[in-house]
This record gives structure tokens, C-alpha cells and sequence, in this order.
């Protein structure tokens, strides 16, 4: 996974990345993106926080670099795989996309296992904090005794659903995305996507 790459290393990556993004047409990519240009910057958002992409690299809104690696490569990437395709509108579990297999273990433990762990008895914090990130209640797939859409990207909405443990059973949770979001992220970052949401949800919870 690239969270695990040394400093060097993913300043290395990162600066292949912004090189790419300096000669990509953004202006042409926009609209199959969601996005919006201004001042030939990619303008979207990125879990509820307006985000800046172009030839400079990865910047919020204020105008300040972004710190993260992790959301660093995951919108040079979204930019840089050029996704046109529409969403399909059907749901699916990470494990049922070709070639998931190899991050399974991960997104198991790293992104599930993490928001059950963390709010296990605590659904009224997580509801609280997906509302921080402008996720909604949503109805249209499962049950469980929480139920939310979450717009990560424009074009890579989330699918959160939340069972609380009882004295049989602990918490589990199950993170679904539309068919097609393979169309803008490859297996790796969307994995780490799901931990980007993880690592959000906690630290909305602990500023709430």
C-alpha cells in the first residue's frame, strides 16, 4: 500500500504526480470529473473539504498545500485516470471488483474493522460525524441500524452501513461503492479512500 511508503519515498511519488498533472489538460477532464475549473485549477471536493488540483499539485481551497500524502495521490489519481464512464447505480462490496483480492486484508482491517472497532456503542457519534463529511441517511440498499451515502469524490460516492454490537454480536460495518468507481480509482486507492474515511470519521468525532 502506498500509506506504508517511507517520507522520501512518497515525496518521490508525489512529485511524478504533480509533474503528470502540469501537462494534463484539465480543462478538457473537468466535466468527466465533476469538477469545475477556475484559474485553470480542478475545484471539487473531497470528503466536504473544497480541494484545488492542478500543475502545482494538491492544494485546499485556502490555498494551502495539503499535508496529507494519502489525499495527495488519491485526487492526482482521480485526475490523472481521465474517468468519463456515468456511475451505474448498483452497489457493491471492495471484494466483488476484479483484482481486489490483493487489498482485502487491508480494507478489512483498515478501513471496516476501524469504524467498528471505533464506534462500537457510539452510533450517535458516528451518525454525527458522517454528517460532518455531508453523508445523508440512504435507503435504497440492506439494512442495518445505520444506513448513509457519503460524496468522497464527485464521481466516487460511498455507501456506509453500520451494524452495532450486542452481548451476541460485535459492531460490523460494510463500505459499498457504485460498479463503476473502478472507472476513476484504481483497487489501491480505493482502498485507501476507504481509510481516508475511517481516519475522518474518527477525528470528527473527536472534535465533536
Amino acid at each position: 500500500m502506498f500509506e506504508t511508503l517511507k517520507p522520501d519515498n512518497y515525496e518521490k511519488v508525489c512529485a511524478g504526480l504533480v509533474e503528470r498533472l502540469g501537462r494534463a489538460n484539465l480543462s478538457a477532464l473537468a466535466p468527466g470529473l465533476g469538477a469545475e475549473i477556475r484559474e485553470n485549477l480542478l475545484c471539487f471536493d473531497f470528503f466536504n473539504v473544497p480541494m484545488r488540483v492542478g500543475g502545482d499539485g494538491v492544494r485546499r481551497a485556502d490555498g494551502g498545500e495539503e499535508k496529507d500524502f494519502m489525499t495527495r495521490i488519491i485526487l492526482s489519481h482521480y485526475v490523472l485516470q481521465q474517468g468519463t464512464a456515468p456511475l451505474e447505480g448498483e452497489w457493491v462490496s471492495y471484494r466483488e471488483f476484479r483484482d481486489a483480492a490483493l487489498f482485502m486484508h487491508y480494507f478489512q482491517g483498515q478501513v471496516e474493522g476501524r469504524i467498528s472497532s471505533t464506534f462500537e456503542g457510539r452510533i450517535n457519534e458516528l451518525t454525527a460525524s458522517i454528517r460532518v463529511l455531508n453523508g445523508n441517511p440512504y435507503d435504497g440498499v440492506g439494512t442495518g441500524d445505520l444506513c448513509c451515502m457519503i460524496p468522497a469524490l464527485p464521481k466516487v460516492p460511498l455507501i456506509l452501513i453500520f451494524w452495532d454490537g450486542d452481548d451476541d454480536f460485535p459492531a460490523s460495518t460494510r463500505i459499498l461503492f457504485d460498479r463503476g468507481a473502478h472507472a476513476y480509482l484504481d483497487m489501491e486507492c480505493l482502498a485507501v479512500l476507504g481509510h481516508v474515511l475511517a481516519l475522518r470519521l474518527v477525528a470528527a468525532a473527536d472534535r465533536l
